[in-house]
């Protein structure tokens, strides 16, 4: 069944900000990347959706993902740049 698809490096669990967050943040970023595509929001997610992803502690993996730089606080929500 085709849909709508996100471009992932082929390197991307060998990425330098993604072997700095470590798994969990790594899938959390996919998810909301995928979020923002389906959704087509320009790269907002809100924070009502993160429970949504199923992410044990996802308030500190959302965190770990904006330590590093792969998404910034955008007024109720995130940027997936």
């Amino acid at each position: 069944m085709a849909g709508l698809f996100i471009k992932l490096d082929t390197n991307y669990w060998g990425h330098p900000k993604i072997v700095a967050v470590g798994y969990l943040p790594g899938v959390l970023y996919q998810q909301m990347s995928m979020y923002c595509m389906d959704h087509a929001t320009d790269g907002h997610v809100p924070d009502a959706v993160l429970p949504r992803f199923g992410m044990p502690r996802v308030r500190h993996q959302v965190e770990a993902l904006a330590g590093v730089g792969l998404i910034e606080r955008d007024g109720e929500g995130w940027l997936v740049p």
